[in-house]
């Protein structure tokens, strides 16, 4: 008869045996899969010291032995099925598996690559395009550890943002854990208002005098993937590009725009009877009211009113403004990133968002830039409201 064969647990406790003998004590096996590979992460701490053991292990095919197989592509982030289950949800990122899981129990979509020197061979392909907020250890190494997984992400496509865990009052070494066991009561909404660190971003080589040296990429049509278009509504609305509904004044284009906003938010169905992914909508309106206009509107039409976030002002140096889409456009995104299931974001109007010429065709394509790039992030699809003005003889504009 066969011995029945080890658990990753039983296997476990046996290759950290001479480390149990020594007082250590068991913290968390964490297991790392993409689907056709495995490893776990064993996790011990020292109750008297501190010191921490953390080994990986894996199956090579006699038995269990430590250390980990070799991945083609990169090792797998923490949580990966989570990941791909939600693949346009917002994310955070954590040094260490308890720190993840910590996260998880808040409701917060969460990984990690392991240890501050994990992300070397880490696959982080699965968080690309996404909003990712990472929360780093508050020493050196921790520190160092997200500024290299920053860089990588942005170059993925992320947004991304750092915690300042210099100002959050931790010891030299404390991480999310700690700021957690400090703050016992503490929910999902209270992270986004954690102390982030402002992001540099250079000016683009069009806007400094100074550079000369200028270099146009070209990108080999065999390096890329291609992909299928992602449909909010088939054929009419796709998730990461910009529309324009565009008329005469009075002929309902707001009104069609709000029922959109309508039934996305309700998951009803679209004219073709087809049924909506339900989701949040994002409305800028720089023409309608929203208690007597907008939110009446919408209510008639059924919408959800929870999933209906309205752009109100902007706080800039402690003081209000009016919303302006030709510059806020960054700090709309910094919000909406917090909002995990945007599915469509309204402009209205849309030519309040050029900031220069709207009659020149590149000042506006420029312009209008950054709202297809907040779409492309967010994997929603955004509409602008245009409104067709009258020709200098007083004509109508299909005259």
């Amino acid at each position: 008869m066969n011995p029945l064969p080890e658990t990753p647990k039983q296997a476990a406790r046996r290759l950290a045996g001479p480390m149990l003998d020594k007082g250590f004590k068991p913290e968390g096996l964490y297991e790392y899969a993409n689907g056709s590979q495995s490893f776990y992460r064993i996790r011990l701490k020292h109750p008297d010291t501190g010191e921490k053991w953390i080994r990986p292990m894996w199956l090579n095919g006699r038995g269990w032995e430590l250390g980990e197989p070799e991945f083609e592509n990169g090792k797998p982030l923490y949580r990966l099925r989570e990941l791909a289950e939600k693949p346009r949800a917002p994310a955070w990122y954590v040094e260490g598996e308890n720190k993840v899981n910590a996260l998880a129990r808040l409701g917060v979509l969460a990984t990690t690559a392991g240890s501050a020197s994990s992300d070397e061979r880490a696959d982080f392909t699965p968080l690309a395009s996404r909003a990712v907020t990472i929360w780093p250890d508050n020493d050196k190494p921790g520190i160092e550890h997200g500024e290299r997984v920053a860089a990588k992400l942005r170059a993925l496509g992320c947004r991304v943002e750092l915690i300042d865990a210099r100002a959050l009052s931790l010891f030299e070494g404390g991480d999310s854990v700690n700021w957690f066991k400090a703050n016992p009561n503490a929910k999902a909404a209270d992270l986004s208002r954690l102390p982030r660190l402002r992001e540099t971003v250079s000016a683009p080589a069009s806007c400094a005098d100074d550079v000369t040296d200028v270099t146009v990429s070209l990108i080999r049509g065999s390096d890329l993937k291609p992909e299928p278009i992602a449909w909010l509504w088939r054929d009419f609305l796709a998730c990461g590009k910009l529309h324009i509904i565009a008329g005469a004044p009075g002929a309902g284009k707001t009104t069609i725009a709000m029922a959109f906003a309508a039934t996305v938010t309700a998951g009803g169905c679209w004219p073709d009877e087809t049924r909506a992914e339900p989701g949040s909508v994002l409305i800028w309106s720089g023409e309608d009211g929203l208690n007597d206009t907008l939110l009446p509107r919408l209510l008639v039409m059924g919408a959800g009113p929870n999933r209906i976030y309205f752009v109100g002002d902007v706080m800039a140096d402690g003081k209000p403004r009016p919303f302006d889409p030709a510059r806020d456009m960054q700090a709309l995104e910094d919000q909406a990133a917090r909002i995990s299931d945007v599915r469509l974001l309204i402009v209205d109007p849309i030519v309040n968002a050029v900031a220069g010429d709207s009659h020149k065709n590149t000042e506006t394509r420029r312009a209008l830039q950054p709202i297809v790039d907040l779409a492309s992030r967010l994997r929603a699809a955004a509409l602008g409201v245009s409104h067709f003005s009258k020709n200098t003889a007083g004509r109508d504009p299909v005259e």
